[in-house]
């Protein structure tokens, strides 16, 4: 297997090496930092996580656990900014938008399908994270608070692996198991 090698100065390549080369199982990638090669996150050198989070999934081989590692990952990036700003302001089972009847449901935010309460919606909160389910905002934190609009697009993982055809896979496919959304994106997108 040959490796490619990235250092500090051609960090800003990671993206360019990657898509060229994602398919080809022949070649691992390492980032190389003080002298120590790296393949995956570590402690020592966390503000350079989003790398090598990219670098983990490019080495990963197998469509399907690149896919489940990419997946896990953003479910990961969106509850970490969910719980850092709090945008829905959840109190008691309730979001903003609820509480000031600017929603169509009473409680439990907007995890609805077709008019009833989400299967996988617990007391304890989800128990099937999803990365579709976790971008949509309703139409009150839109227009009113100004919340981040979650582009695939311009997040490093995603935008190094997925076509738009994935990108739009991922902002469509709410209510489904990971195994689920997994098999549906290799028989639909590829």
């Amino acid at each position: 297997m040959n490796e490619v090698i990235i250092e500090l100065d051609n960090l800003k390549d990671l993206k360019k090496i990657i898509r060229k080369n994602k398919d080809n199982d022949n070649i691992k990638i390492l980032f190389k930092y003080n002298g120590k090669l790296y393949e995956k996150k570590d402690e020592s050198i966390k503000e350079y996580d989003k790398y090598l989070e990219v670098i983990e999934a490019f080495n990963i081989k197998d469509k399907r656990k690149r896919l489940s590692y990419i997946y896990d990952n953003l479910c990961t990036y969106f509850d970490n900014d969910m719980k850092k700003n709090n945008y829905c302001e959840f109190k008691n089972g309730t979001c903003i938008a609820n509480r000031l009847k600017r929603s169509v449901h009473a409680y439990n935010g907007c995890c609805y399908k077709r008019g009833k309460l989400c299967e996988f919606l617990t007391d304890k909160g989800c128990i099937n994270p999803n990365p579709t389910c976790k971008i949509f905002m309703c139409s009150y934190l839109n227009k009113v608070k100004k919340v981040p609009n979650y582009d695939t697009r311009k997040i490093l993982i995603t935008s190094c692996f997925l076509d738009l055809k994935g990108h739009n896979f991922f902002k469509s496919n709410y209510f489904i198991t990971k195994s689920e959304f997994i098999d549906k994106y290799i028989n639909k997108v590829g």
